[in-house]
């Protein structure tokens, strides 16, 4: 059809023209897809991101069957490109995009079905950008696509769904093989493969390098034998090889491949890039096979001649081994051994790390640590003076140890030596080589003797010494060949002089520092040793060609506590000799970080920059070392990220090759740094693996990383060695009150200039137990909330009648008559009938809408209910017994005659049926608004550090006017909270004023947390239709509609001082400005007394005596 031919007036005929065929001469069949999913968050879901996702679906569903799709859809600032390959059946992708609004809306960036080891087109991608700006990763997307390859795939979710794809009737770059054998073998043999090869469905999986019959009989068995020494069959893998290949040519399946490899060196799986050319793989049962040797390894299996080659000599003989050769027989394999018994006791160590309290942040004091589930705590550390006594860096250090050592503690305390600042400093490490000497260690052993006796609750000592015999340590002389026995000598002696004591070492997780440790013979004097399997990579493995398998250069981005290099490492400790029993494994509270080269690639082949002491990642504000970064920063950041902090980027995700969390972030609105940690969970799951070893615990470095704490009070006398500048002076908070009730009544024993930094105290103190009971109150709200949709419904008939009897009756007109007043037609203001009154006779009133707009607006705006809320029917009233005369419910002996003085409402309102009245389920509101209290912790906890500490650039009084009004806002929202699960747990016995009120308390402290809950109320229609149950059952001027009318402005003081403490200036500790405070606290000190009395009684109560107390200190 030519277009020119159409009358494109005529909006019909252009609307047929449009539609194409269905159908392109290919068949169809349905195939189960997995999809990869991006993860949440990694873009703003908007209303135009949906548009043009939706407007792709739209376009799809009538677009030709055939033939690759590239297209892009713009709506608003949003642009979605869609590429659908030529073997995908087009007009099926419509519907299928539609499987995954979900996704779209919380925020995937990346939706794909790919297979880059496929021969045939098939891949479905979506990529969404918020701005034009990004065009860039479209740009990228759509040629990775087009050239059938896959977009990396780390960190995002695997979904199973289904879509129609095309048969292909010729061979082509991308044809399923077995579509070319169908269109080509088959003729040319005349039908006899099929005849020869019987299998079901065998044209459609054959793989290449399958083998078939070309003649009568059948295939030979082609699956590899055990060889004759035990070892499996084995195949070295080719350049460009895949599993699916290999198991079709050696007569396996995929799934054999992985069960037979589980414990081959190097097995990384069958993913891209996993196997890697020259790779020795099993394909049948038996002994895992010996790895292909590296010419330049110097350790471990693939070094040439080493690790586990039988070399028996001529005679045969036990113990006799060829000439130069050697016979570990028992270290082959990579398993773990030592390991059959579980011990006594499972423990668990953490290390803390007494020099926090020099960071900026991020301090904490040894008498908050609080975790009930350790057993043994680390104070590190302790030093060696010259003539091997113990010391502390400075007193303050001291004063620390000394509380840690009086505390009423359920863990046992440890005093551990060294480190690697002790251990590698030029004025310190000789101290150690010296000190394990035979003619210094007595002097050693007997001053740590003393030393417990002058700290009786010392419960042990631990060295970390790092590392007897290195010669590799910049800046430090390589160790003696005689450190090892002098070490282990030294042990020998510090046992039997500590007696029933503790005593640990740390030891190094890589086999180039551990082969110096004895560590067989050291385990008879040692109660366990601290085995650090953790900085598994780190900056350092730059340039190094034997840091990081498959890559030379040593600048891959790798996990330093990668899962898979920590069982290498426990197998080596175990196959050395070392019960499992005594070793206790390393975690991390920290993560090892990188400055990526190309921020897009994320992956354990891309790049990172800088050079082997350099690191261009980005530091954390209070750690402040590039490549090192604590799980309390990283935490800080993504909240930064998720609260839409300006300039701060940045996603997570789960790796599962390396069985660790992956962040990559950047705080100057780009992403410029990888790092890999362990999250909570991912903590959890490797400490419950590590038991399951039967290991003998595990060691966590280090608590101090973990979340933010007070640290110590810097006007106490054991902080006076503290180096930070501008100390307040006269703040003391021993003996702060921690809720403001005591605060108010002893505020004058508190100097003025400390009271605000008081005030926050008692934020602080206050505000957990807020959170616990919020939470615990929202658990049942799914229930509360049934009877809240029911009680909302049934005010509607209750509400209706008020509405018409008042401004309902200006939009509409009227047509009545009656037996004793005649009949008339006009505005309903303007009727004149006898309604309700004895001897009127029957009145017939007919009601027609004149002004539909105004009356639906009224109705929603006084009452709060819909138009699709009600129906219009015909219904009668008698003014004497107008509930048993008909219509009666049920005919029956009660229903008594009418009187003939009724009146016949026509066309009158009434609530429609429950199943057409939709009320918003508000409890998304309140389960979204959780993470954004608990950043207002963080916040909070923040800036009262940089108060304590002198480094608030913002006037105490400001930072305790702004931070109060929120807090406030949630205590009140939670007493109401309470309320509603009393009213709720007696809802069969409520009466109807126990019932609005339950409607109104919740739409109060639904209302009261919007400013917490961000874009979760835009799903429900927004703040006006939050306020609707409160019309709906109440009265103008009730407490909800208060409230309303404080938030529905979003430029209101709550929504200000939460966007100001909590968003750009103000989202990390240690960046907030002052004129973020300085304009929050203007927001409070705006709001006037009439605004105020919105608030309730509680709120007012506590914003005034904060007022009380701030406004003092300024006059002051």
């Amino acid at each position: 059809m030519k277009w020119s031919n159409v009358n494109s007036n005529d909006s019909e005929v252009v609307k047929q023209s449009l539609v194409v065929s269905k159908s392109c001469g290919a068949s169809q069949q349905t195939s189960d897809i997995t999809v990869q999913v991006g993860p949440a968050g990694t873009i703003k879901a908007t209303k135009d991101s949906s548009t043009a996702i939706q407007n792709l679906a739209s376009y799809m569903t009538n677009a030709a069957s055939c033939g690759t799709t590239i297209l892009l859809s713009k709506a608003g600032d949003s642009v979605a490109a869609l590429y659908a390959g030529a073997d995908v059946y087009q007009s099926d992708v419509g519907p299928y995009l539609l499987n995954f609004k979900k996704q779209f809306k919380a925020g995937s960036q990346i939706i794909q079905s790919c297979d880059s080891s496929s021969k045939r087109d098939n891949t479905i991608g979506v990529y969404i950008v918020n701005s034009l700006d990004d065009l860039e990763g479209i740009d990228r997307a759509l040629q990775t696509w087009s050239k059938g390859s896959c977009l990396d795939s780390d960190g995002h979710d695997l979904i199973q769904s289904k879509t129609t794809m095309l048969g292909v009737s010729e061979v082509s770059k991308r044809s399923d093989i077995s579509s070319s054998l169908e269109g080509f073998l088959a003729p040319r043999a005349e039908d006899n493969f099929d005849k020869y090869n019987t299998g079901t469905d065998l044209c459609k999986n054959l793989k290449v390098k399958q083998r078939v019959c070309c003649s009568a009989g059948s295939l030979p068995d082609i699956i590899p034998k055990k060889q004759s020494d035990g070892t499996c069959g084995t195949y070295t893998i080719q350049t460009n090889d895949n599993c699916a290949e290999i198991a079709a040519h050696f007569g396996v399946t995929q799934d054999d491949i992985y069960d037979l490899n589980e414990d081959t060196w190097g097995w990384a799986g069958c993913g891209t890039n996993d196997l890697k050319a020259d790779q020795v793989i099993c394909l049948s049962e038996g002994n895992t096979p010996m790895p292909s040797p590296l010419s330049n390894a110097v350790c471990g299996p693939q070094m040439p001649d080493e690790f586990c080659t039988e070399s028996p000599a001529r005679t045969k003989a036990p113990g006799a081994f060829q000439s130069g050769k050697n016979g570990c027989i028992s270290n082959c394999g990579t398993y773990i051994v030592n390991n059959d018994d579980a011990p006594e006791n499972f423990y668990h160590v953490a290390y803390f790390e007494v020099f926090n309290l020099k960071r900026e942040c991020l301090n904490m004091d040894v008498n908050e640590i609080s975790d009930t589930s350790l057993t043994h705590v680390h104070f590190a550390f302790a030093g060696l003076t010259a003539d091997f006594d113990v010391s502390f860096d400075n007193d303050e250090y001291k004063a620390q140890f000394e509380k840690f050592v009086k505390n009423d503690a359920s863990y046992k305390r440890i005093l551990s030596f060294g480190g690697w600042a002790e251990s590698t400093s030029a004025s310190t490490f000789q101290r150690y080589r010296d000190a394990v000497k035979s003619g210094n260690r007595e002097k050693f052993a007997k001053n740590i003797k003393a030393f417990f006796e002058k700290y009786d609750g010392l419960d042990g000592i631990d060295f970390d010494w790092e590392y007897p015999g290195a010669t590799d340590i910049p800046g430090v002389p390589a160790g003696s060949d005689s450190d090892d026995d002098n070490y282990l000598g030294f042990l020998k002696l510090m046992k039997s002089t500590i007696g029933d004591k503790s005593l640990s070492i740390a030891l190094p997780a890589s086999y180039w520092y551990l082969k110096t440790f004895p560590i067989a013979k050291m385990s008879d004097y040692v109660s366990y040793f601290i085995y650090m399997t953790y900085d598994l990579h780190g900056q350092w493995d730059y340039n190094n060609a034997y840091a990081d398998v498959g890559c030379p250069s040593g600048d891959c981005l790798r996990s330093h506590v990668n899962k898979t290099e920590t069982i290498n490492s426990l197998a080596m400790i175990t196959k050395a000799g070392v019960p499992a029993s005594k070793i206790f494994v390393g975690v991390s509270s920290y993560g090892r970080s990188f400055g990526m080269v190309d921020p897009t690639c994320t992956g354990p082949m891309c790049k990172y920059g800088g050079a082997f002491d350099v690191s261009t990642a980005e530091a954390g504000s209070c750690t402040n070392t590039s490549g090192y970064i604590s799980n309390a920063e990283l935490n800080l950041i993504m909240q930064g990220v998720d609260s839409g902090a300006s300039n701060y980027k940045g996603r997570t995700w789960y790796d599962e090759d390396s069985a660790s969390d992956v962040m990559i972030y950047g705080t100057k609105g780009e992403i410029t740094t990888w790092v890999a940690y362990m999250s909570d969970d991912t903590k959890e799951a490797r400490i419950d693996w590590i038991k399951g070893l039967n290991f003998g615990g595990v060691t966590d470095w280090a608590i101090d990383l973990q979340e933010l704490n007070l640290g110590v009070d810097p006007d106490s006398d054991e902080a006076q060695d503290l180096d930070l500048p501008a100390l307040p002076t006269g703040c003391s908070s021993a003996n702060w009150p921690d809720n403001l009730e005591d605060l108010r009544n002893k505020i004058d024993k508190i100097d003025l200039g400390c009271r605000a930094q008081a005030v926050v105290w008692v934020l602080i103190k206050i505000l957990p137990d807020i959170l616990d009971n919020y939470q615990s109150a929202a658990d049942n709200y799914d229930e509360y909330f049934k009877y809240y949709a029911e009680w909302v419904r049934n005010g509607i008939d209750d509400s209706l009648p008020l509405f018409m009897w008042s401004d309902g009756q200006n939009y509409m007109d009227c047509k009545w008559s009656s037996t004793s007043d005649g009949s008339g037609d006009a505005a309903c203001t303007e009727m004149h009938v006898p309604e309700g009154q004895p001897g009127q006779g029957e009145v017939s009133i007919t009601y027609t809408v004149r002004d539909e707009d105004g009356f639906y607006k009224a109705l929603q705006a006084d009452y709060g209910i819909e138009k699709d809320w009600i129906v219009w029917k015909d219904i009668y009233a008698d003014p004497e017994n107008s509930l048993t005369c008909p219509p009666c419910p049920n005919l029956t002996k009660d229903c008594k005659p009418c009187t003939g003085h009724g009146v016949t409402y026509h066309n009158w309102p009434v609530k429609a049926a429950d199943d057409d009245i939709d009320v918003p389920n508000l409890k998304d509101i309140i389960d979204t608004a959780v993470p954004n209290i608990t950043t207002l912790q963080d916040v909070i906890l923040g800036s009262f550090i940089e108060m304590r500490i002198g480094a608030m650039d913002a006037s105490d009084e400001d930072v305790a006017t702004a931070l109060s009004m929120p807090v406030f806002m949630i205590a009140d929202t939670t007493e109401q909270m309470k309320n509603i699960t009393k009213i709720g747990k007696e809802q069969e016995k409520a009466d109807d004023e126990a019932k609005v009120s339950f409607i109104l308390d919740i739409v109060s402290i639904v209302l009261m947390i919007i400013p917490f809950a961000g874009e979760a109320v835009d799903a429900i229609g927004g703040v006006a239709n939050v306020a609707r149950a409160a019309y709906v059952v109440g009265e103008a001027g009730n407490a909800a509609l208060s409230v309303y009318d404080i938030v529905k402005n979003p430029s209101s003081a709550p929504f200000a001082i939460l966007g100001l403490v909590m968003g750009a200036d103000a989202s990390v500790v240690g960046k907030a400005s002052k004129t973020t405070f300085t304009k929050a606290a203007a927001f409070r000190n705006a709001l006037t007394e009439d605004t105020l009395s919105s608030f309730s009684k509680e709120f007012r109560a506590n914003d005034a005596i904060v007022q009380d107390i701030v406004k003092a200190c300024k006059r002051a």
